[in-house]
């Protein structure tokens, strides 16, 4: 049995059902599907998902026929975002699911508790869709996800839209701040004492002092390929990425963006070797 398990993100834009100003768009769907199957996932994160429990919670229904993926769990909020979680069940196996803190996030999150192959400690997985509207709201919601990140044996992926500056970027591959709409600048740049414009990093730096790792960076700075910190949406800014724990560090083998047309997010990809996860690494106990 293979011990690489791939896990892929996808912000799905309105569900992947409707254009943004709420009419239904039937065109994009079988796109979505189409493109997120070819990269054959084992672990699905998805964002953008509060119309799938609609009409009798179709949407869903269509996702695992299509994928050949199975639901583990979906949050959606009063915000119209909403999470969810797929596997391939496969090769993954589910445990729980957590969700008694999605009503402290603007989009809403749980946490899976997955069993993968070569592994006896489970993966807390956490699709995760921060404020983009305050990046002091999205720091708050960020350690609530480090904290449920370590939960299960210290074995954590935080995956999705973080909608914020990592602590480290390629810097051409910064924006002028001058081109990005103020509703966007407002909370992702900040105005020092100087009066300088800057990318504002306190997301990024908060999941980094929780311990946490961007995979995307951990990619760069070992093979010297900084086209992996490229940005990730018309936001022209890299806000789809994936963190983990200490102990998966090592287990790293590979991240890729992949731009597409049928969303306003690029698909992004990671590979984990499970035989390679470092569990000495891990937390000895929650407390």
């Amino acid at each position: 049995m293979s011990t690489t398990v791939t896990v892929v993100s996808q912000n799905m834009a309105y569900s992947g059902l409707f254009t943004s100003s709420g009419e239904r768009d039937p065109h994009r769907w079988e796109g979505l599907m189409s493109t997120i199957d070819s990269h054959e996932p084992d672990i699905l994160l998805l964002q953008e998902v509060g119309k799938w429990e609609d009409h009798n919670r179709q949407p869903i229904a269509r996702a695992e026929d299509a994928l050949g993926m199975r639901m583990v769990g979906i949050t959606t909020r009063p915000a119209g975002g909403g999470t969810a979680l797929m596997i391939r069940p496969d090769t993954i196996k589910w445990e729980q699911w957590e969700d008694r803190y999605s009503d402290q996030t603007l989009h809403g999150f749980g946490v899976g508790v997955l069993r993968l192959p070569g592994l006896d400690t489970p993966l807390a997985t956490i699709s995760a869709h921060l404020n983009p509207f305050s990046a002091k709201a999205a720091v708050e919601e960020g350690q609530l996800l480090v904290a449920r990140s370590y939960r299960y044996g210290g074995l954590g992926v935080i995956g999705g839209d973080i909608n914020h500056f990592s602590h480290h970027d390629d810097p051409s591959a910064i924006p002028n701040p001058d081109h990005i709409p103020p509703y966007n600048r407002s909370s992702r740049w900040i105005t020092t004492d100087a009066g300088d414009v800057l990318p504002n990093r306190a997301v990024g730096r908060a999941l980094r002092l929780g311990g946490l790792t961007d995979v995307a960076v951990r990619v760069a700075t070992e093979t010297s390929n900084t086209d992996v910190l490229a940005p990730t949406g018309r936001g022209r800014c890299r806000v789809d990425q994936f963190w983990v724990t200490p102990p998966l560090v090592p287990a790293i083998v590979g991240y890729a963006h992949h731009p597409h047309e049928y969303s306003d997010h690029s698909l992004i990809t990671m590979g984990l070797d499970t035989s390679r996860v470092d569990l000495d690494a891990a937390i000895p106990e929650w407390i």
